[in-house]
């Protein structure tokens, strides 16, 4: 779900797109907040075809720091003819009246296994007709025992590798101001080790990708386990969210008369880290949660008067 920054862009209204019985729909506020537009649907009807993962983010206008009118989309499509997965993405308008849908040509190869996307992206008003660029983030693993994290910059087709072992992107963008303007992604996304995060650049979206400040934002060294599912965004900060579990074992029961063997408790986490502007990560938070499953946390972050909370 995109959420509102602003209040003087008509994408500033929550946007919502979604799966249902395999099918990819997409839903905003009206203008004036008071009720949501009629559902659409993005993806074709298809009986073979399966639908999931959908992802959304609202370009932000590089030009005016503040978001434009359009939005970037994915999905994943199952194909059960070939049981193999496509990547879908476009470019979502949004006007008075309504949406238009623009589904752009290219895209990775098919896959066995899941693509997970996440997208963020820019729109440069200042150029002639208006320019959107965007980056969807990937999972890659063909014939292989691990995916690969891949970048695909949807402005000139190219792509990226990230990681031969990553799962579950969550990518966000934001113009960095302190290097001339220069377009500005935070990536994170689970590996083996846990979260890793890292932020890359890329000049004009041509050339080389670079990227910095790679690292793990759970601490390795204690008995924190199954870091998964990473949610990110940014803003005046970088905030990024995942679940874990943590086990410890019981106290000792000799002489309790207690016999046989006694499980370990296991605490179950949601977990927060934030980066301030000038780069500094605070510490870890977890909070605990009754829930053993799937937490699949999110993360926003509320602005009021062109500052973000």
């Amino acid at each position: 779900m995109a959420l509102p920054r602003d209040a003087s862009c008509i994408t500033h209204r929550p946007q919502l797109i979604y799966n249902d019985r395999g099918s990819i729909y997409y839903v905003r506020r009206n203008d004036d907040g008071t009720a949501w537009h009629k559902d659409q649907r993005l993806s074709a009807l298809e009986s073979n075809i399966y639908n999931s993962s959908p992802c959304i983010n609202v370009l932000e206008d590089a030009d005016y720091y503040k978001l434009s009118d359009y939005s970037i989309v994915a999905w994943e499509s199952y194909n059960d003819n070939t049981s193999n997965y496509t990547l879908k993405a476009g470019y979502l308008e949004h006007t008075v009246t309504g949406m238009s849908f623009l589904e752009l040509p290219f895209n990775p190869p098919a896959s066995p296994v899941p693509f997970h996307p996440s997208v963020a992206g820019y729109f440069l008003d200042s150029l002639s007709g208006g320019v959107k660029s965007a980056v969807v983030a990937y999972e890659s693993s063909p014939m292989l025992d691990f995916s690969q994290l891949k970048l695909w910059f949807t402005r000139d087709n190219h792509i990226q590798s990230v990681s031969n072992n990553g799962e579950y992107p969550s990518l966000d963008y934001r113009k960095h101001i302190g290097d001339g303007g220069t377009p500005y992604y935070f990536l994170a996304w689970q590996d083996p080790e846990g979260i890793r995060y890292t932020e890359f650049w890329r000049a004009s979206d041509e050339g080389e990708v670079y990227f910095e400040n790679d690292m793990y934002l759970n601490d390795t060294t204690t008995t924190l386990l199954e870091n998964r599912k990473p949610a990110l965004y940014s803003s005046a900060g970088v905030y990024v969210v995942w679940q874990a579990m943590e086990e410890f074992e019981p106290p000792n029961k000799t002489g309790s008369g207690i016999s046989g063997p006694v499980e370990p408790y296991i605490y179950y986490y949601i977990c927060l880290r934030k980066k301030n502007d000038p780069g500094v990560w605070n510490s870890l938070v977890k909070f605990v949660t009754n829930n053993p499953d799937d937490r699949n946390p999110v993360v926003t972050v509320y602005e009021s008067g062109g500052f973000k909370n």
